[in-house]
């Protein structure tokens, strides 16, 4: 059923963790590690699976500094 989730998902401008980290060139253990500090604010849950905003995606990829990696800010 996970095809079905990622097509609906896309559709609404979505893309699963592991197609962020294949646009992002991330392995998909550090997109959750953002998706927990809430480096992708308007990231959402569709039953267990996450769903992350292409715009999110391409607003860190411009943001992309040191070695083609973006380092957020750190947690005050």
């Amino acid at each position: 059923m996970l095809y079905g989730l990622t097509f609906r998902m896309e559709e609404l401008g979505y893309l699963t963790p592991k197609e962020a980290a294949e646009e992002l060139d991330y392995h998909p253990v550090h997109i959750y590690r953002l998706l927990r500090r809430g480096i992708f604010p308007n990231a959402k849950k569709f039953g267990s699976s996450w769903g992350i905003p292409a715009d999110d995606v391409r607003h860190i990829k411009v943001q992309q500094t040191d070695g083609g990696r973006y380092y957020p800010p750190e947690d005050e």
